[in-house]
């Protein structure tokens, strides 16, 4: 299978790259075959079609967003689905809402809410652990 894939003029087999350089890669894609759960996510968030080959997925919401195609390891369903991608007919998914870049606000927002106003633990009159054998 290796042979196969190294003849093949317009597909470049690379060495594990680090994590930048992977979503880097990603980014710069017309898209993504995977069938990979957690490259679902991150091809949704970059705006990258993700064809994966999977019966089935932990993540549904991103074929009804329509930024993930599955499809089962079958050549003329993988032939059908990149040739739709490069012939720019394909389905144009959005982009889930929260998917802004400010998860980090949003968290702090919600500790913040729930602690305001309540009593914080008082160490100052805090009796002290003593060893008593």
């Amino acid at each position: 299978m290796l042979g196969k894939l190294t003849s093949l003029a317009n597909l470049r087999l690379i060495d594990p790259v680090r994590y930048l350089e992977f979503v880097r890669l990603m980014k710069e894609s017309r898209f993504v075959l995977t069938d990979s759960g957690g490259i679902q996510e991150e091809t949704t968030a970059l705006e990258v079609p993700s064809l994966t080959m999977r019966e089935n997925t932990e993540r549904p919401v991103r074929v009804a967003l329509c930024t993930n195609t599955l499809f089962r390891k079958d050549k003329r369903q993988i032939d059908r689905c990149i040739t739709k991608v490069l012939c720019a007919n394909f389905k144009r998914g959005t982009v889930p809402a929260l998917y802004d870049g400010r998860p980090s606000q949003r968290i702090a927002g919600v500790i913040v809410d729930q602690t305001v106003g309540r009593p914080t633990a008082n160490t100052t009159n805090a009796v002290p652990c003593t060893n008593t054998q």
